[in-house]
């Protein structure tokens, strides 16, 4: 795990976990590098495969288990969003929608792939800044609907979650 201006890396592989329904703060993004990563998403179910990206706005309940019986290995993004809106200025203040829950885009796989690589490879930060907001950039020009801001009812019941989580967090909480 590595942080790099405010955005969670992670190269991971699972071979048999299987993730509960839950959701984040942040946007999830992953690049499967080989395997195939399954999972549940707004009561349909998706397959991401190698060179694939598996894109999850905050707020959006999600599962996780493998979608190939050798799991899968990915690159992951936990993106907050205004590490987004940092990286492609454009948005202005705007967080949108990633409308696709799984791309095959091999332009942009590769882009993010890179960028991960830079990151952990402590490359100079202007190679980092780059090829971050390289990939940032593509995934939002191609991918980007809505804002999350427009969507109340998922952001309304989404904090209320967090809120309750956080005033009862040392409760068993079920």
């Amino acid at each position: 795990y590595r942080s790099y201006q405010g955005i969670g890396l992670l190269r991971g592989r699972y071979q048999d976990h299987r993730f509960a329904p839950h959701f984040h703060d942040h946007y999830s993004i992953a690049v499967i590098l080989c395997g195939a990563l399954a999972f549940n998403w707004s009561g349909d179910q998706h397959v991401a495969e190698p060179l694939r990206i598996s894109a999850i706005n905050p707020g959006e309940v999600h599962t996780g288990r493998p979608g190939a019986e050798a799991g899968w290995e990915y690159v992951h993004f936990a993106i907050p969003p205004e590490c987004l809106t940092h990286f492609v200025p454009e948005l202005g203040c705007a967080a949108p929608d990633i409308v696709r829950p799984v791309i095959a885009d091999r332009e942009l796989a590769q882009a993010m792939v890179r960028a991960h690589q830079a990151v952990h490879d402590s490359s100079s930060e202007l190679a980092c800044d780059t090829l971050m907001t390289e990939a940032l950039g593509l995934l939002c020009s191609r991918y980007a609907g809505k804002t999350v801001a427009e969507k109340p009812s998922v952001r309304t019941s989404t904090q209320a979650a967090i809120d309750y989580i956080r005033a009862n967090f040392a409760e068993r909480i079920r």
